[in-house]
Parts: C-alpha cells; sequence; structure tokens
C-alpha cells in the first residue's frame, strides 16, 4: 500500500470523532429526559448502554490516531522529536502513555513501501528513529517485535 492510504486513515478518524461526540450527546440528552420521565426501563438502559459503547470507541480512537500518526511521520522521514517535543514517558507524566508501538509497527509494514516491508528493517529502525530523537529508549519500544 501507499502512505496515501494512511493519510486518508488519519483524515478520516479524525473525521469520525466529531461525529461519535455528536451521537453520545444525542444518547445523553435521551437518557436525562428517560430519568425526568420514566417510561421503559429496558429502553433506559440501551440508550445508556449505547453511551457506553459510543464513549469507549471514541477513546480507543485516540490511540488509533496516535498510533496511526507516529507511522505516518516515520514514513515521511520526521524525526520522532518533531512529532512529540517531549514524550510522557520523558516527562515523567502518566498521561497520555507510551504510544502502542506494536501498532505503529503494523502500520509502518502495511502502509510503508522499499525496505518498510520487511520486519526486521523496520524494528531496528523504529528503535533507532525513536532513541536518536530523544535520547532514550521508548518504553516497549523494544518488546514489540517479540509480541508481534
Amino acid at each position: 500500500m501507499s502512505i496515501t492510504y494512511l493519510k486518508i486513515k488519519l483524515k478520516s478518524i479524525a473525521a469520525e470523532a466529531p461525529m461519535i461526540r455528536r451521537e453520545e450527546r444525542k444518547c445523553r440528552s435521551s437518557t436525562r429526559w428517560m430519568r425526568k420521565n420514566p417510561h421503559d426501563e429496558k429502553a433506559f438502559n440501551a440508550t445508556l448502554s449505547l453511551w457506553g459503547g459510543l464513549h469507549t470507541h471514541r477513546m480507543e480512537l485516540r490511540a488509533e490516531q496516535r498510533s496511526a500518526y507516529l507511522a505516518y511521520a516515520f514514513l515521511r522521514g520526521r524525526t520522532y522529536s518533531q512529532v512529540e517535543p517531549k514524550p510522557c514517558w520523558v516527562r515523567e507524566i502518566h498521561r497520555p502513555g507510551a504510544p502502542h508501538w506494536k501498532r505503529v509497527r503494523e502500520l509502518i509494514i502495511k502502509y510503508g513501501t522499499g525496505d518498510y516491508r520487511d520486519k526486521d528493517a523496520v524494528d531496528k529502525t523504529l528503535v533507532k528513529w525513536v532513541k536518536d530523537s530523544v535520547g532514550t529508549e521508548a518504553p516497549g519500544a523494544r518488546t514489540f517485535a517479540k509480541a508481534a
């Protein structure tokens, strides 16, 4: 595949989040109405369950978008410090956590061309990419190859 497909993936994820947020608001407003005017408890629980599912999906999109963005930057030749100037493990704060390096690796292999189709080459280059930019190794960056 081409890096253009990854760019389209990033744009579609970015467009999906506001749509989900809008649907969440609709569910929230209808559950508020149902609490004030009790009708059907099954409908209330179904709406509440729908809101929970939408909310969870939107939270999962954040991690996917970050992984896709890191893979896109890697394939375009950007340094890691250009993408994330002070990563969270360097700043020693808990949120938002280290990237999902396994997913970044999968996206690089899927959308990369040439040498980036080879898993071993991607593993070595990805670890070096982070270490050269930040000066320290990312947590979990070395183990993603073993788990895949």
